[in-house]
């Protein structure tokens, strides 16, 4: 699941012919299952957080079916079972270099997605009290505040 999400190019939430193609929403879905698994070690995680940085530098255009709330469940599930850190997550959000002010509107909605990505694990893991203090001080500082 972790080289299909990689490797998926189609961003299609819902489609008039086709009706709901949500690859990733889907693909994210089944990793929040998995995630939570024994057998899902931390070469696993290592590996979802390559393909989801790559997804997130590849997309073009801004989510519009949900898909990042979605791909956050995965990553709340990792912390909530102690698959992932705080710490690693706040790692792997230093690992992007989107500019929210930048001309282009592809970049734009790149950073537009991981902004909603993180908004949404700050939401879900704070209702449920379980949003840890560096993790809550960094989302704030680098998302919420600033745009």
């Amino acid at each position: 699941m972790i080289k299909y999400l990689e490797e998926e190019h189609d961003y299609s939430g819902y489609d008039e012919k086709y009706g709901w193609i949500h690859a990733i929403a889907h693909c994210s879905d089944a990793l929040e299952v998995s995630v939570v698994q024994t057998s899902f070690n931390l070469d696993l995680i290592n590996e979802l957080l390559s393909a989801t940085h790559k997804l997130f530098c590849q997309i073009n255009k801004k989510f519009i079916d949900e898909e990042e709330y979605h791909l956050a469940d995965v990553f709340i599930a990792g912390l909530q079972n102690n698959k992932l850190s705080s710490t690693d997550l706040i790692k792997w959000f230093n690992s992007f270099n989107f500019n929210p002010e930048s001309s282009s509107q592809i970049e734009f909605h790149r950073f537009g997605n991981l902004k909603s990505f993180a908004e949404d694990i700050y939401v879900k893991l704070n209702t449920a009290n379980l949003l840890d203090g560096d993790l809550k001080k960094y989302i704030e500082k680098e998302f919420s505040q600033m745009y």
